[in-house]
């Protein structure tokens, strides 16, 4: 959709990420009117909204999303002042589970109200121009908070909501798209006082470890997301946004658990790390989400070569003084890989988590690679047990192997690389049944094509690559590869250390969400001859 030009109503948008939708619109040459339930904000905002923009292009309705007959009359005034409307954001909500009934018919009954209305005045069955709704959710809709299970509740519905109304058969009848946008944590008064807000007070502890990983979000980078979403989204599209990182869909033809996923396994808050091939790529995007999130210190293991000292450099830049160490170690050489498992010890006096992310991609000369992307996954996953494991003195950890979607299924662009791949993924599958020995959990990312270095070079020359490979199935398969960024990955690698249950595959490709697999039995494959 081409916002300029376009008529947007916004419920909620007096302050915070209502707010932030109005003035990004504006800025995209929308015309908007603000809805809201507090007059006295709302008039100050569009008074200083069009000493900005200018008259004619905003104004204020007042407009409880309870009161359906209020609901209606600010519809009516929108198109009384601009003609129609294009737009409609069912953006008002609170977070109260103590009001929960108010909570409930502002958030779900309100969103629901909306979009009828919605319909109603754009829909082309009705005699209108068709339109977009966006139903504001939350990341809780995908993952509630223990804290809050009603707020979860009333965003979760507005998920199955919006799909359903989202659907072909609804859009051919009433020409209305309807989409949600699900902001995580965002810096706005509707998450203060929450100690105010949440069912019992004892709840107060589930909402620290529910709220642990988070980082709040400007509420203009939300306002960023819905032009997005507006401008490429499909209609029954469900878009997540946090972290000040791009919205990604949610794919929920994959987002399915089939694995596992034990929420709140383990908080990275005030964890140890030692990330092999962490100078650069995604194992330095790792190391520097793993400190955004509370981690309290990263042992960064690679090459002399590498650049580790830079990458030491700019964590400390942005997380502080000895957030990091660089430690200078060959996954292919035993006794050296071990002295840095020590000497990360004798740093941090513990160790919590081990991600064995070293890896080359070198089909023409895959002895080496072998030893680096399998030997040396095997040598960190057992030094890993052996100085986190409880059979040997420690009290568990986790242990990340980093694999690739192509150890799940195989390319032809590079079979040898595919194997090693495969081999992390039988390896660390074959390690879950110790969990209960061990206290270390195994787990396995599989990401896609990754914009780094090691991808990079593979994909510039068939110098890298078998000779058998020719220059059709080469160009056949690249066609059809999307990339992502390694900070992508490296989200993902947060997320499955937070959640993955033990043995937990996770892939994460295309920018979009991460999700799990299973390994199928080999009984289930059994096909006739």
């Amino acid at each position: 959709m081409e916002i300029k030009g376009r008529v947007a109503l916004i419920t909620g948008a007096a302050s915070g990420i209502g707010k932030a939708y109005a003035v990004e619109l504006l800025n995209q040459g929308a015309k908007v009117a603000i809805c809201d339930i507090n007059t006295e904000e709302g008039d100050k905002l569009v008074e200083s909204l069009t000493t900005k923009y200018g008259k004619g292009r905003v104004i204020f309705s007042q407009c409880d999303v309870t009161d359906y007959p209020q609901f209606e009359e600010s519809f009516q005034t929108t198109i009384a002042e601009f003609g129609h409307i294009d737009i409609v954001i069912n953006n008002a909500g609170i977070m109260n589970d103590r009001f929960w009934e108010l909570e409930v018919d502002i958030n779900l009954n309100g969103v629901i109200r909306g979009t009828l209305l919605a319909q109603r005045f754009m829909g082309t069955d009705r005699g209108g121009q068709g339109g977009v709704v966006i139903n504001t959710g939350s990341n809780v809709s995908i993952n509630p908070y223990v804290s809050v299970p009603i707020y979860s509740a009333t965003k979760a519905a507005i998920v199955n909501f919006t799909r359903a109304f989202g659907d072909q058969y609804h859009v051919d009848l009433t020409g209305v798209k309807v989409m949600a946008l699900c902001p995580g944590a965002t810096d706005t008064k509707l998450v203060r006082d929450v100690n105010r807000k949440l069912l019992l007070a004892r709840y107060e502890d589930a909402w620290q470890k529910d709220i642990v990983s988070s980082i709040p979000q400007r509420a203009e980078h939300v306002a960023k997301a819905l032009v997005h979403v507006l401008s490429t989204g499909k209609s029954g599209s469900v878009w997540l946004v946090e972290k000040d990182q791009p919205p990604h869909e949610i794919s929920f033809t994959k987002f399915t658990f089939l694995f596992p996923v034990d929420y709140n396994v383990m908080e990275i808050q005030g964890k140890t790390v030692l990330v092999t091939g962490g100078a650069n790529g995604i194992g330095y995007s790792t190391a520097r989400e793993l400190l955004r999130n509370g981690a309290k210190a990263i042992a960064i293991v690679d090459l002399p070569d590498s650049n580790g000292e830079n990458a030491i450099a700019e964590l400390e830049r942005e997380f502080g003084a000895d957030c990091a160490i660089f430690l200078v170690g060959n996954v292919t050489e035993t006794d050296e890989l071990t002295a840095c498992f020590e000497k990360a010890i004798e740093s941090f006096g513990t160790l919590d988590i081990v991600i064995n992310n070293a890896g080359i991609m070198n089909d023409a000369e895959w002895e080496p690679m072998v030893d680096v992307n399998y030997k040396g996954v095997v040598r960190g996953t057992l030094l890993g047990l052996n100085y986190m494991g409880k059979h040997k003195g420690g009290k568990g950890g986790t242990i990340v192997n980093m694999s690739s979607i192509i150890g799940l299924e195989g390319n032809p662009l590079a079979p040898i690389y595919s194997g090693t791949c495969f081999a992390v993924v039988g390896f660390t599958s074959s390690l879950q049944t110790f969990y209960d020995k061990t206290g270390v959990r195994v787990l396995i990312i599989c990401p896609g094509l990754t914009n780094t270095a090691l991808a990079s070079k593979f994909m510039s020359s068939k110098v890298y690559a078998m000779d058998v490979l020719d220059e059709e199935i080469a160009a056949k398969e690249m066609t059809t590869m999307e990339s992502q960024s390694p900070e992508h990955v490296a989200i993902a690698i947060v997320e499955l250390i937070e959640k993955g249950g033990n043995g937990a595959i996770f892939v994460s490709e295309n920018n979009q969400p991460a999700y799990t697999v299973q390994l199928s039995s080999h009984a289930d494959l059994k096909v006739s001859v």
